[in-house]
């Protein structure tokens, strides 16, 4: 048995005669399941998977209906509620496009999460805007060196925050 992936366990199921295991949330299979007989069907993208995923971070609810309701078109749009949430999904194995937070969020406020974001080789250059109530100067600032890319005052206008996002997708070339 070696370790293999959910597909290639599924793949080895019940109707190939070989049976994968599954241990600790890691799939094992026989090494000769891992290399399927006949070469798989390639399957198109669905419209859905083409869009590029926005992380929306924020405790309200209603700025996170805003978001998911102003970018479906152009973002499959992930919300949760706190920082902690958001590490989360993206320790699962997530890579948004862009990542837009709040800076007063319970569990793990908006300057930890940039500090954690930004520590991570495999998040630090996910683009980041920051979200606040407060229209002080020192928290822009704040924000900005421990390594925002920008920073909204709520209540915000969604065409500034999109025409920001593409602004620092179009830099980066994302």
């Amino acid at each position: 048995m070696v370790a293999c992936t959910k597909n290639q366990a599924n793949y080895s199921g019940p109707k190939s005669g070989i049976n994968g295991i599954r241990r600790n949330n890691r799939f094992f299979c026989p090494i000769h399941a891992i290399i399927p007989k006949q070469p798989a069907k390639f399957e198109a993208p669905t419209k859905t998977s083409m869009k590029k995923t926005l992380l929306a971070v924020d405790d309200e609810k209603t700025i996170l209906k805003l978001m998911q309701h102003f970018f479906k078109e152009k973002f499959e749009v992930v919300v949760v509620e706190n920082g902690r949430e958001a590490l989360n999904w993206l320790q699962a194995g997530n890579q948004p496009e862009a990542i837009v937070a709040d800076v007063n969020m319970p569990e793990i406020n908006g300057y930890e999460f940039i500090d954690h974001v930004r520590a991570s080789a495999f998040f630090r250059n996910i683009p980041l805007i920051m979200l606040s109530g407060n229209d002080n100067s020192q928290d822009r600032i704040k924000c900005l060196r421990k390594g925002a890319d920008d920073y909204l005052v709520k209540p915000f206008n969604p065409e500034e925050l999109d025409a920001r996002i593409e602004n620092i997708l179009r830099r980066i070339k994302r």
